[in-house]
């Protein structure tokens, strides 16, 4: 049972940061002229950084 509930975490986690992802992808074609330079730079640094923030979660939440 336990088994079962990690993997439903690992992937309520995915699709919530999945969501995220696409949240910044799509603000980056629809409006990039209106975004200020900050949600730019936050937009790029969570593409790079959504793996690590991923493996962070698992590893502190001890699903792997």
């Amino acid at each position: 049972m336990t088994r079962i509930f990690k993997e439903a975490v690992k992937l309520l986690t995915a699709v919530v940061l999945g969501l995220v992802y696409m949240w910044f992808l799509l603000s980056f074609t629809w409006s990039l002229d209106d975004m200020s330079v900050g949600e730019k730079i936050m937009g790029v640094a969570y593409i790079f950084l959504m793996m690590p923030i991923y493996s962070g979660i698992k590893r502190l939440l001890r699903l792997s």
